[in-house]
């Protein structure tokens, strides 16, 4: 943890300096489980390495089941979209069945928004991912419904 500390230190005190170059010179690759992530300046990478390795820790996210329903479970699936309140905002509405208090109907939901997110942001990821049968049900009614 300490050289996250030293890094973001390092990138304060270039920033404060005003040595802040106005190109990147060379970017720091971070290797996801699925993918690499390349980030430039040092404050913004420091930021996401301090975030995954805290979030590995103990009661850092307060739910322990927390961190398996974010991106890159063992699914290899991309999240499903976010919802709070109020169930209106801004002229978009949460979905009725987020709303019904049914956990079966909103686990399938979200299930299905993510291979939603994740067949049309990552077809290259999508397309490495060995569907279980009811993922490939809602693939298939998803693909019927954006036909009709």
């Amino acid at each position: 943890m300490s050289y996250i500390l030293e890094a973001l230190k390092k990138s304060d005190q270039q920033r404060q300096r005003g040595a802040t170059p106005t190109l990147p010179t060379s970017p720091v690759a971070i290797a996801a489980p699925k993918q690499p992530i390349f980030l430039y300046y040092g404050l913004l990478a420091a930021a996401v390495l301090a975030d995954s390795v805290t979030r590995e820790l103990e009661s850092v996210l307060g739910n322990s089941e927390s961190r398996m329903e974010e991106s890159f479970d063992e699914t290899g699936l991309l999240e499903y979209e976010q919802y709070t309140r109020p169930a209106t905002y801004r002229g978009r509405d949460v979905p009725q069945v987020l709303l019904n208090g049914n956990h079966g109907e909103i686990e399938r939901w979200r299930l299905k928004r993510r291979i939603i997110n994740t067949a049309k942001v990552r077809p290259d990821l999508f397309a490495r991912i060995p569907l279980t049968k009811e993922m490939e049900t809602l693939h298939d009614e998803t693909t019927k419904e954006t036909e009709q």
